[in-house]
């Protein structure tokens, strides 16, 4: 036990060299050498063809004049200056960039949601391998991501079903288990056959995967077999209480859900005798995690949910479209209104990361909608558009609007806002500011304010 401690506290010691910079504060110091383990030394243990080695990872805090850049190509730790940095970084928990001609990452060190054990790597695991490890993936299915309003609660405990299922897969290795997990697998596709082109399964369950390898890595070193590796994975998942919190029954939402499911069954498959490359192959290509798990498997009939599961479940749908009207169907309803204008969230110029209260899709208006759950500041480098859209405020998805270069609108009643050439004044409960642009009516009549050309 001595000599496993002590070697990897000296492959600890030996990493965290090649980076150290005695001005640098000791939890960058140590993240950083966290990060590289995974993500430079050995990232095929993750996915096929994944590394850091072109990036610049950005390591923020905002309140002071310094943060730190960690250069991955030349493993170099140095601080910059944040007057250099724009303000939607700074304003971030996690931004994607340029910085100095390199693709960059960054991670703001003060929030106080990621202080937590290993919280901040994950995070930054999970985050990173949407810019680095996604790109040029197909999409596939819908653009939407929310749970399907009014909701329904079978769908939800169908998910949990084969959750269930695939967790006592990944445990006990029981085929039995992986046939009913296919069960409801296939009622779920089948009798919601919109959720299936919405689910997260792949994007966020891929990119939950990879937090949860990278971690085992990280505490154990590139040097770890799969044997020893799946046993740290479990024994993280184990100890993580939040896992699987969008599956316990208190709280519906498809998005979240994507997150473990297609963690889950991307673990299995790591750790099964499909190649490496071949699974990841196809999820680039556009298929499901669960899709090439379930291949060639024999569905086998579960038995039934326990009644007070269904009724927890059927009670949480009850009190779930009681939410969602309250916040929802005025919107919904303005959105069919006339007289309301349409005022663009310009994703372009905001200056910290979207924060929805949770995302839903209108069976009715066929779109995706979320309400914000704090203020949302919007500002060009020109400082001619800054826009405040409250808390509270619901944002409706609007793929084909009148507009050409924004895509997203919350709604405001048409005399809370002023027209001034270019300069458009809104002064409205959801909306303040002013913005650079002009007044569109579509062919349905319908009224938009069009931000001018975003940079």
């Amino acid at each position: 036990m001595f000599k496993i401690s002590f070697f990897i506290t000296m492959y600890f010691f030996i990493i965290s060299g090649a980076v150290a910079n005695p001005a640098a504060p000791r939890e960058v110091t140590e993240l950083v050498s966290q990060f590289k383990i995974p993500t430079v030394d050995c990232p095929e243990k993750i996915w096929s063809g994944f590394d850091w080695k072109s990036l610049v990872v950005v390591l923020i805090y905002p309140q002071s004049e310094d943060s730190w850049v960690w250069d991955v190509s030349k493993d170099e730790l140095k601080s910059v200056k944040n007057s250099t940095l724009d303000s939607g970084t700074l304003g971030s928990t996690y931004n994607f960039f340029m910085f100095d001609g390199k693709k960059a990452m960054s991670l703001d060190m003060s929030d106080e949601d990621l202080k937590n054990d290993d919280q901040l790597f994950k995070f930054g695991a999970h985050e990173f391998f949407h810019y680095a490890g996604q790109g040029g993936w197909k999409n596939r299915g819908s653009s939407g991501r929310g749970t399907v309003y009014p909701v329904s609660w079978q769908p939800r405990l169908y998910r949990r079903m084969m959750f269930d299922h695939l967790k006592n897969f990944f445990i006990e290795n029981k085929l039995e288990d992986l046939q009913s997990a296919k069960f409801w697998f296939e009622k779920w596709s089948r009798e919601h056959v919109l959720e299936t082109q919405m689910a997260t399964d792949r994007f966020e369950g891929s990119a939950t995967y990879a937090e949860s390898v990278a971690l085992a890595v990280s505490q154990l070193g590139c040097q770890a077999d799969d044997q020893i590796l799946k046993a740290q994975v479990m024994k993280n998942l184990m100890a993580d209480d939040g896992f699987a919190y969008a599956l316990d029954g208190d709280y519906f939402s498809l998005d979240s859900e994507g997150y473990p499911v297609g963690g889950l069954a991307s673990l299995i498959l790591r750790f099964s005798d499909i190649k490496l490359a071949d699974w990841n192959a196809q999820i680039e290509d556009g298929k499901s995690p669960l899709e090439i798990l379930f291949e060639g498997v024999q569905s086998v009939e579960s038995t039934p949910p326990p009644e007070k599961l269904v009724s927890q479940f059927q009670a949480t749908g009850v009190k779930t479209n009681q939410k969602y009207a309250s916040a929802l169907d005025p919107a919904i309803k303005a959105w069919k209104d006339k007289k309301m204008i349409r005022v663009p969230f310009i994703s372009q110029y905001l200056q910290s990361n979207l924060r929805p209260q949770f995302f839903a899709f209108s069976a009715e208006l066929n779109k995706e909608l979320f309400p914000l759950s704090v203020d949302h500041l919007f500002l060009s480098p020109d400082y001619k558009t800054n826009l405040k859209i409250h808390k509270g405020a619901v944002i409706i998805d609007d793929f084909n609007a009148a507009c050409r270069n924004a895509y997203s609108y919350a709604m405001v009643p048409e005399e809370k806002i002023q027209v001034r050439g270019k300069e458009l004044q809104v002064n409205s409960d959801s909306v303040v500011g002013t913005m650079q642009g002009s007044q569109v009516i579509s062919k349905e009549g319908y009224k938009y304010l069009c931000p001018v050309d975003v940079l």
